[in-house]
């Protein structure tokens, strides 16, 4: 009898240790938001952020201050629609040994992509041409802000003696 009672107990805390559990996330993203890229942490201490929004404006910000606005196309706005829309998407399951055994260091980076639907927030994996899009955005706003730092500590020619 007390050997069934250890089995059971045993099977029970296998089957918590080992059945993969829908990861959640209970902050709904805001109804505007389109799609939503985080990353976070590091030594370095590394807090960026774009956001597409559902009228097509974008916002990034690479650091904790500081937010840069762009506007994409009405092409960009619908692919990325689409793709989000039409897309099926699982739920992503971890088990808490999964958990467990995720590296435990002073210098992790955590990074995502979310989107809103159905009235909950899914951590997804951006489709090529969504990814595409996502990346072309923020070079392009990277490349002003090397542009306007570079203008900025350029002398000008009537600071020249």
């Amino acid at each position: 009898m007390k050997l069934k009672i250890i089995l059971v107990i045993l099977i029970i805390a296998a089957a918590i240790i080992f059945y993969p559990l829908p990861k959640t996330n209970n902050t709904p993203l805001p109804s505007n938001f389109l799609i939503q890229q985080y990353r976070s942490g590091g030594f370095a201490g590394i807090h960026e952020y774009m956001i597409i929004f559902t009228n097509g404006s974008v916002e990034f910000s690479p650091n904790y201050d500081t937010i840069y606005t762009s506007q994409l196309s009405s092409e960009e706005l619908t692919l990325i629609t689409e793709s989000i829309t039409n897309k099926k998407y699982k739920k992503q399951r971890q088990s808490l040994l999964g958990k467990w055994a995720e590296p435990a260091c002073c210098d992790l980076m955590y990074s995502g992509t979310r989107i809103s639907r159905n009235g909950k927030t899914l951590y997804i994996t951006p489709s090529r041409p969504v990814a595409d899009i996502l990346f072309k955005i923020e070079e392009e706003i990277r490349n002003k802000l090397i542009n306007n730092q570079n203008t900025a500590q350029t002398p000008t020619d009537a600071a020249v003696t």
